[in-house]
Formats: structure tokens, C-alpha cells, sequence
């Protein structure tokens, strides 16, 4: 949390030395000089917010001064037995080291604070700084919480704290971050990019005001007025009525340090003509240099959609010239019912990184951080597999090999990706283009829209469209596009299609409109590019985005939207820098060259041959994604395959036993069986476990875990054919298959070496 926060992150301190002082602007520099190289050199793309690219950068040349700042942090928080070097070493080589010699000076506390700073350094800020706002993560909206709660199906942890997000500006149902640390990295994330929301604000107001009249003193003195002279010092206003404050304050300070040092009074510098300019900070204890009143704004044309928040806010507060017009009133002179001032305050601090803090730390963190000892569990084994129907079928238009062991194998449909590939590496249906390095939004769409010949659709799969939602692009690209378009089509949330006319600016179902396809945009975002079907016209160009976390499947859906592609439609790529490096180290890597000699082998092609080349390692790319994430998959797979064994016999008990809970009588699993339907229940109990470790983290393969819960549930797997399935599972993690009939372990290839067989002898038989 200090790197997600910065400097504002250490706990209040009334004196910081000048060392410590130092030490904090040189690390901050270096940070935003590593930054800044990050972004140029595309490990970090800085659209829609900054986020992290490449992991090799980042352990090489970020975790470093990320472990410089932490220790900065730490040794605020009271870490002071350890050395720099040995601190370090700890943060960054793998926690508390036994073999230390001042480790046993530290205490629990102290172990457990850097095994912590390693666990964050190494593993969850890469894993937070990759995620993209509104697109993985992101906070309810007000309509969608007020959709939710009417569901019942808004508990407090999803209204305060960040969820995830299925794609882009589509929160999961009723999903959570399970680990708490991410869900505080992730939560902290999504106020800095989103704000306060109003209820948020409303909230924040509230909980200040019960503060200041709990404390006793001056109002305009106590700590939470000081707290919010703070506030609104830091988003460049002042709070009204201070001004005297100030020179009294400041008159004290001068007299005390007159009577320690000697030196003249300001109020005598007064007296003898002289007046320096004091910071109104000085009186309110705020460290940082103050932001003057900003002059009067130019009255904003009339119909400016776009005018900024301190335009905004000038006019709430006047704008006349008027120094004192510019004030903020005090805390405890708000008028909460006052709809227009309330609303130009949250415009004002809805942002500001001191209020987002306070409402963290204060409010959301205490109260939804709380977590049972145990929970009940379930996934998608339970549906899939035996436990709860005893006959299922599938169809997936995307199959995966990741089903339920009792599903049996997915059947693929032979050839469909060979000509998937055939068609999405041809150089006459697909082409790419570059964006520049400075590429944001506003110019992808502008650019889109002055693309020769016209393009027809935009297929966002790529997730570049963010911070607008679908009717925004509509309305964006309704006025840009060539004359000939007569209409936006965009999609609503639930799948509705919904077209924006350019006659009358209204919006309409598509169903309901007549403009023929060859008069009409379409614009598929991120969550509606698979599954959904807009009529093109023939010779219909779509643009389709690459984005750094796309898979072939997701490609490959993408693409197919068109569903002419190949037979007059055709794609075009929108590619940008950061995703174009990530994509030529991967298919380089690969081909065991470096990235430079692959670029030379492209540039040396024929331009045929180098565009098809150039779309083969896109491909290349997207499958290399594709089994990453499959491979992140496989082990939670194998490990709810396992469990799945035992939860179909604890099943199967309770429902024999299920009139006896509660009572005092249980019977047994079996005659001279200590296992009850007590113990069955307890299968399904997941404990939560979140203690920090004061030692060295040890890795647990998962094959040894599997091995102790089948010791610990013994008692459930008396039936040869569960002891089978184990072994098979285990026999998969050990990168091998399992052959139930005759009890063997063959390779994986074998698999698919006996599939290719078969397709010849099928081939030999139709000759």
C-alpha cells in the first residue's frame, strides 16, 4: 500500500529529518525516472492509466526502487534492528532469512512486516499495476448497485470495495478478489482512477461532521477542521475565515521563536514597514507548499460539454474577480442540504488522493476486511461433474480441454482452427496497422473514422475504447464518420442492440430501424465481441484492437463477427507500441532469436511474404497467451478435480444422514467408521487462512497437497475407481496421462500422435 499510495501513505509524524526528507524526494525521482523510461521504452503503457507491461522490467529495474521506497516506509512504522542492506536482501531475496545473523533481534511483528513488503514487491504489485480500471477491476456504479440490492445480491464488501470485472464496464454478479491483500491493492487502485462516488461523498461529509463535534476546542482548531483546511489547501482553495487564524498562529510561532533565537518579530517587521508573504499552510501544520487561488476562469461558451472540473468549480464559487469569493467554507459551517455546493465540493475533492485515503483507511477498510475462519465452497466441478446430475451435455463454440474428469473428453471439431489460422494469417483478409506512440482514445476513433475505404465496424476485443461508455462512442464517432453513415449501432448492457441516428440524434432499437447494413456503423466493445451477431454489409472492413492480455480464442471470436471474413469482409489491426514490442519478444523468443534479428529476417522478406509472416506471429503470440492462461488454470483445475472426489461421497453420505443433524446420534460412513455427517459437512468448509508467516514462505507442490487431503479424507475413498481418478490426477500434474483401462502412464504427445494417426487411416479409407 505505500507504493500505491506514495508519500501520504506514512503515518503522521510531527518532526521528519531532513535526511529522511531527502531520502523520500530522491527515491520519488528515481521512481518517475524509471517510470517515464518504462513508458518510453514500452514496459508501461500510460492509456487508459499507467500499468505494467512486462514483469522482466519490472523485477529488473522497478522492484528495486519499490523495496527502497517500502524500507523508507518501514522504518517510519518502527523497523529499526535490521541494516539497510540486510532489510533489502529480505524484501527482495524471499522474506526473513533464518540464516541471518541480527535475526534474531527482530521481532515477530518486524518478520512478519517483511515477509509481507517481499509478498508485495514480488508477486501482488506486478500482479495489481497489470490490471486495466473498468476493464478487470472497477468499482459498482450507483444504477448497478441499485440493480443488485433489488436482486439481493449486494453484500458490503461489493459495495465498497473494488470487483472484478468480466470485461470492459461489466462488473462480475455476485464475484470477489478472494485474496484480501489484492482486493486492498486493487481497491486503492480503482478509487485513485474512479474517485469517491456520491454516496461515497455524501458519507465521507457525514462521518466528518459527527468527528468535529465530538472534539472540543475552537472549531475552526480542532483536529478535523485542520484536517480539512488540509484537504481543500491540496486541491489549490482555501477554507474561508482562516486567514486571521493564520496571522495569529503566525504571530505566536514568531514571538516564541523571537524570545529562542533573537530575531525580529514578523509583527515588529510590520511595524517597520516590512511584510513577507506567510504560506497559509504554516498555520494548519500542512507540509507541503501551497497552490495560490487560481485567477477568475473565462466564462465558457455556451453548450461546452467539456469544460473542466476547476471551470466548474470557479463559477460554483462566484468568479468575480473576488479573492474571497474563492473560499471554501468551513466543516462546520456545510450546509448538507445545499445540493449545488455539495455537488461543486465532490467535483473538488472526489479525486483528491488525501480524501480517497481518509475514506479508505477510516470508512471501507475496517469494515469490509473483517473475514469468517471458514467458508463454504463450491465450483464448477459440482455442476459439471456427478455429484449433482448423473447425465450432462455441452456445446461450447470455444472448447476448452479444462471440463470435469467425469464429463470424459471435449470432442473438437476437426480442422475448424487449422482454418481459423489459414484465414486470420492471410494477407489479403487480414491487415495491421501501427497507432503512434503518443495514441490515446479520442485519436483512435478520430482515426478510425477517417480510414479510406470506410470502415464499417469497430471490433474493440483489445479493450483500447475505456473511460466512454457505448451510447459516449456512439455519440463520438456518429458526427466524424463519412456523410454516407446514417447511424451508430452499439451495444446495451444484456445484449440489446440499439442504433443513434445523425438526422435526429435519437436512439432506437436496431430491430425497429431501417437503414440498410452499407449505411451503418457498428461498435462492438470488449465484453459483446463474442456471441453477438450485426449484419454487415459483403465488402465490409472492420478495425479489430490487439490488447496485451488477448488470446487466440478471444482473436479468434473477434474476428468472426464478420461473418463474411474471407469471403469479401476483411479486418483490419489497430496495434500499438506497447502491445507490437510485447508481441515480437514473444514470437522471437520462440524461434530461439532475439527480437532484433527477428525484425531483420521481416525487413529482409518480400512484402507478401513479410505481411503474412508479420500476422503469423501474431497468432504465435495470441497462442503463446492462450496457454499461459491455461496453464494458470490447470492447476486450480487439477486441484477441484481432486477434491471433487471426496465432496461426491460426502454428498452422497449427507444425503443417507441428512434428518439426523442436529441430533445427538450420527451413524457412521461406515460400521466402525469415526467419519459422521458431521465430517461430511466439514468437506465442504474451506478454511480461510490469513495469517503472515514470521519465516521463510516454503513452496507446497501441489501434488503433496493432494497426497494429504486424501490421507485426511481416507475415510471417504474406500472405492478403487476414486483411487484411479487420484492417480490420474496426480499423474497429470506430473506432465503425464493417465490411461484408466490399462493402468499406464503414456506421454502427452501420444494423445495427439494417435489422433493423427486415426486421420490418416480415415484419409487412406475415403481415397
Amino acid at each position: 500500500r505505500a507504493g500505491l499510495w506514495g508519500r501520504n501513505s506514512a503515518p503522521a509524524s510531527k518532526s521528519v529529518s531532513s535526511t529522511s526528507a531527502e531520502a523520500e524526494r530522491e527515491c520519488l525521482l528515481r521512481l518517475k525516472s524509471a517510470c517515464e523510461q518504462g513508458i518510453a521504452g514500452n514496459y508501461m503503457q500510460r492509456v487508459p492509466h499507467l500499468a505494467l507491461l512486462s514483469e522482466e522490467w519490472y523485477h529488473a529495474t522497478l522492484k528495486p526502487l519499490m523495496g527502497s521506497w517500502l524500507l523508507i516506509w518501514l522504518r517510519r512504522t518502527g523497523l529499526h534492528d535490521i541494516s539497510d542492506d540486510a532489510a533489502i536482501r529480505c524484501l527482495a531475496g524471499g522474506g526473513v532469512e533464518g540464516s541471518m545473523a541480527n535475526s534474531a533481534t527482530l521481532s515477530d511483528k518486524q518478520a512478519k512486516m517483511l515477509n509481507l513488503g517481499h509478498d508485495w514487491l514480488t508477486y501482488l504489485l506486478p500482479h495489481v499495476l497489470r490490471k486495466i480500471s473498468r476493464v478487470h477491476f472497477g468499482l459498482l456504479s450507483v444504477p448497478e448497485m441499485i440493480a443488485m440490492q433489488r436482486d439481493g445480491a449486494l453484500p458490503r464488501s461489493r459495495r465498497y470495495m473494488a470487483v472484478p470485472f468480466v470485461g470492459k464496464d461489466t462488473p462480475t454478479a455476485s464475484s470477489e478478489f478472494a485474496h484480501p491483500d489484492v482486493a486492498i491493492g486493487i481497491s486503492i487502485l480503482a478509487y485513485r482512477y474512479e474517485g469517491l462516488r456520491k454516496p461515497d461523498f455524501g458519507a465521507l461529509i457525514q462521518n466528518l461532521r459527527h468527528m468535529l463535534e465530538a472534539e472540543i476546542g475552537p472549531e475552526l482548531k480542532r483536529p478535523t477542521s485542520l484536517l480539512w483546511m488540509e484537504w481543500i489547501e491540496a486541491a489549490g482553495r482555501r477554507v474561508r475565515g482562516t486567514k486571521t487564524l493564520q496571522r495569529r498562529e503566525a504571530a505566536k510561532s514568531g514571538a516564541a521563536a523571537e524570545e529562542l533565537s533573537g530575531t525580529e518579530s514578523p509583527s515588529r517587521q510590520r511595524a517597520s514597514g516590512y511584510e513577507p508573504e506567510t504560506p497559509r499552510s504554516a498555520a494548519v501544520g500542512i507540509i507541503r507548499d501551497p497552490m495560490p487561488p487560481p485567477p477568475p476562469p473565462p466564462q465558457a461558451s455556451e453548450g461546452d460539454a467539456r469544460k473542466s472540473v476547476g471551470t466548474a468549480v470557479s463559477q460554483a464559487l462566484g468568479g468575480d474577480g473576488d479573492p474571497n469569493m474563492w473560499d471554501i467554507l468551513p466543516l462546520h459551517l456545510l450546509d448538507l442540504m445545499d445540493v449545488d455546493y455539495m455537488s461543486m465540493l465532490f467535483e473538488l475533492l472526489r479525486k483528491l488522493p488525501n480524501t480517497v485515503q481518509f475514506y479508505l483507511d477510516h470508512m471501507v477498510f475496517p469494515e469490509t476486511t473483517a473475514h469468517q475462519r471458514a467458508k463454504l465452497s463450491a465450483n464448477g466441478q459440482d455442476l459439471g461433474g456427478e455429484m449433482l446430475f448423473s447425465r450432462r451435455i455441452a456445446f461450447s463454440g470455444t472448447p476448452s480441454s479444462l471440463l470435469p474428469l467425469e464429463m470424459g473428453a471435449c470432442i473438437h471439431s476437426m480442422g475448424d482452427d487449422a482454418k481459423m489460422l489459414r484465414t486470420l494469417t492471410n494477407p489479403a483478409v487480414v491487415t495491421s496497422r501501427m497507432l503512434p506512440a503518443d495514441w490515446d482514445v479520442p485519436g483512435v476513433l478520430q482515426l478510425l473514422a477517417e480510414m479510406q475505404p470506410p470502415v464499417s465496424a469497430l471490433i474493440d476485443c483489445g479493450a483500447l475504447v475505456t473511460g466512454m461508455n457505448n451510447r459516449e462512442v456512439a455519440a463520438y464517432l456518429l458526427h466524424r464518420l463519412p456523410p454516407q453513415m446514417e447511424g451508430v449501432v452499439f451495444l446495451e448492457a444484456g445484449g440489446h442492440k440499439k442504433i443513434m441516428l445523425r438526422a435526429t440524434g435519437n436512439v432506437m432499437d436496431l430491430e425497429r430501424c431501417g437503414t440498410p447494413p452499407d449505411k451503418r456503423f457498428s461498435f462492438y466493445d470488449q465484453v459483446h465481441t463474442t456471441g453477438m451477431d450485426i449484419p454487415q454489409q459483403p465488402n465490409a472492413v472492420a478495425v479489430l484492437t490487439l490488447g496485451k492480455d488477448l488470446t487466440f480464442r478471444d482473436y479468434a471470436q473477434a474476428a468472426y463477427r464478420m461473418r463474411g471474413i474471407g469471403k469479401g469482409q476483411t479486418i483490419s489491426l489497430f496495434v500499438t507500441p506497447q502491445v507490437a514490442q510485447l508481441l515480437a519478444n514473444e514470437a522471437a523468443g520462440g524461434r530461439g532469436v532475439s527480437a532484433q534479428n527477428r525484425r531483420a529476417e521481416l525487413s529482409a522478406m518480400p512484402p507478401q511474404q513479410r505481411m503474412r509472416a508479420e500476422l503469423e506471429d501474431v497468432s504465435a503470440w495470441l497462442m503463446v497467451n492462450s496457454m499461459k492462461t491455461e496453464k494458470i488454470q490447470f492447476e486450480l483445475w487439477c486441484a477441484q478435480c481432486a477434491r471433487n472426489v471426496w465432496r461426491k461421497k460426502a454428498v452422497g453420505h449427507l444425503r443417507h444422514v441428512y434428518t439426523e443433524m442436529g441430533g445427538k446420534t450420527l451413524s457412521p460412513i461406515a460400521p466402525g467408521s469415526a467419519h459422521t455427517g458431521r465430517h461430511s459437512l466439514d468437506v465442504f468448509r474451506e478454511r480461510v487462512v490469513r495469517d503472515v508467516s514470521n519465516s521463510v514462505p516454503q513452496f507446497v507442490d501441489p501434488r503433496q497437497e493432494i497426497a494429504d487431503n486424501v490421507r485426511v479424507y481416507s475415510a471417504l475413498l474406500q472405492d478403487p475407481a476414486d483411487i484411479k481418478a487420484i492417480e490420474r490426477i496426480q499423474a497429470l500434474l506430473s506432465g503425464h496421462d493417465f490411461d484408466a483401462n490399462t493402468q499406464t502412464k503414456r506421454p502427452e504427445g501420444a494423445g495427439f500422435e494417435q489422433e493423427q494417426e486415426q486421420e490418416q487411416e480415415q484419409e487412406q479409407e475415403q481415397e
